[in-house]
């Protein structure tokens, strides 16, 4: 199981649109991707905004692009998506969820 991290951003979204960006996240979320992130002593956190983790063993960082790709484009297609595989990582400031 390899976990990934995507960050999506609506440039054609200037305001920030709500609607849009909640689309994005019922489309992620119907896609398996989650919002939240499982700290070691089982309490989940919510991510930043527009963020989301994935656990799968069944994507290359590629397939997983692709995946997101064909949900944002619908979205918005001036867009910008990271897709990062993580090994190990940490953080701090993050709201409980």
């Amino acid at each position: 199981m390899e976990n990934f991290l995507v960050r999506v951003v609506l440039h054609s979204k200037t305001d920030l649109s709500y609607q849009a960006y909640s689309d994005l996240h019922i489309a992620m979320e119907r896609a398996g991707f989650s919002r939240r992130i499982l700290s070691t002593t089982n309490i989940w956190y919510q991510l930043p905004p527009a963020e989301y983790m994935m656990t799968s063993a069944h994507y290359t960082l590629q397939q997983l692009y692709d995946v997101v790709f064909n949900i944002v484009v619908k979205i918005d297609p001036d867009y910008g998506i990271l897709v990062s595989a993580l090994k190990t990582y940490t953080w701090g400031g993050l709201k409980t969820s």
